[in-house]
């Protein structure tokens, strides 16, 4: 055998004994964690790093029926710190009030309008009414002035005092019509 032989199978054997020790030794070796005994109240605390869960909390919605009037957008104005402590009935914060006071003002223009269509409507009823009532009394007039001038042409020929009659009765027809009339009138226009 050459030196060199020699060397490397003796450089081999070194090699496997200390890679044998190394091995041997992680394995034989009990790693025990060791503390000082102390007397005194047991703490059954755990400190970590992270985020805390709350145990009791509540969901708090907003108006419920807000859709069915037309609000849609409803923006959070002001709102208590997270975390913070609210007594039942507290304050915990304030919703922006701009779509609902804007809803507010189109029901009072609304409001104001329909206000204003029905007193202008009652305004045309009187006109209305009135000018039926004066058609009925000039009727009534008409049917006196024919019945006094009736009264005057007692000895007038009888083809005027029939002319005066056919008068009359048209009159008379005329009033009752217009009373029909106005009472219908009267019945529609005039709000229950």
């Amino acid at each position: 055998m050459t030196k060199k032989r020699i060397a490397y199978t003796i450089g081999a054997i070194v090699f496997l004994i200390i890679a044998y020790s190394f091995i041997n030794r992680s394995s034989d070796e009990n790693i025990s964690l060791t503390a000082k005994v102390t007397k005194g109240t047991f703490l059954n605390e755990v400190f970590i790093s992270g985020e805390a869960q709350s145990t009791s909390s509540k969901k708090i919605n907003g108006p419920t029926n807000a859709r069915r009037f037309g609000i849609y957008n409803i923006k959070i104005q002001d709102l208590v710190p997270e975390g913070t402590i609210v007594e039942k009935g507290g304050y915990i914060g304030k919703l922006d009030v701009s779509e609902l006071n804007g809803k507010i003002l189109d029901a009072q223009l609304n409001l104001d309008k329909a206000e204003s269509k029905y007193t202008q409507q009652q305004l045309d009823t009187t006109l209305t009414l009135k000018q039926e009532r004066n058609a009925i009394k000039d009727l009534l007039f008409n049917i006196e002035e024919n019945q006094l001038e009736l009264k005057q042409s007692l000895y007038e020929a009888p083809a005027v005092i029939r002319q005066l009659e056919i008068k009359i009765e048209k009159f008379e027809r005329d009033l009752n019509e217009k009373k029909k009339i106005t009472l219908l009138k009267n019945d529609k226009l005039m709000p229950k």
